[in-house]
């Protein structure tokens, strides 16, 4: 089984400005806190279609910093427009190379938001030759199709992951950012898992 106590570094990649910490911010700083990981956070656009972006850009470095992460990049791709091809590919591939992570986070492959779906596809892709256990998060997009095979007890982490969502400010306004739906969605996961808050992912695969 993968060992999660032995210098463990994580990439967490999410398609626009706060993916990554909705959907396994528990997780990451769980890991942080209580096995010493290594946080890698690999954003793709500035989520500009519909915020601003300067904001968005601000609120990623923020809960950057809250979770302390060993380093994090923010690209440029187009939001609403990003494509699974081989540019992509080799653009996590090349983050991959850089943060030498042994776990890594991303979207869920069949996600109906065509962002997170591609760079979940391009993700699998990029790790095709790699060491890396792969866990699948779910979105507001997701939850009606996605069927989790692995949970994360976040009971401790709850508090601390709905106070590094407030820093998205700019989001607030969200039903799916509010903290009563957030700890609402934990604690489903949680009466799945026997545990009272967790997070569900869909492991691809657990790499001895």
């Amino acid at each position: 089984m993968f060992e999660l106590s032995k210098n463990l570094k994580v990439l967490a990649l999410g398609a626009h400005p706060d993916d990554v910490e909705l959907s396994c911010g528990g997780s990451l700083l769980k890991l942080k806190s209580e096995y010493k990981a290594e946080i890698y956070i690999l954003i793709f656009t500035k989520g500009e279609l519909k915020s601003n972006p300067v904001v968005r850009t601000k609120e990623q470095i923020n809960a950057g910093k809250f979770l302390k992460v060993s380093g994090s990049k923010i690209l440029n791709y187009k939001d609403g427009s990003i494509a699974t091809n081989s540019t992509l590919v080799s653009e996590i591939e090349r983050y991959i190379d850089e943060w030498k992570p042994n776990l890594v986070f991303t979207h869920c492959l069949e996600d109906i938001h065509q962002d997170h779906r591609n760079v979940a596809w391009a993700t699998l892709s990029a790790t095709r030759r790699t060491n890396q256990g792969v866990l699948f998060y779910p979105s507001m997009f997701t939850r009606d199709r996605f069927i989790p095979n692995f949970y994360v007890d976040i009971t401790k982490w709850i508090d601390k992951k709905i106070e590094m969502l407030s820093l998205f400010k700019s989001q607030a306004y969200k039903e799916y950012m509010s903290p009563e739906v957030i700890v609402a969605q934990a604690k489903d996961s949680g009466l799945h898992s026997g545990c009272e808050c967790a997070e569900e992912f869909f492991l691809n695969y657990w790499v001895c």
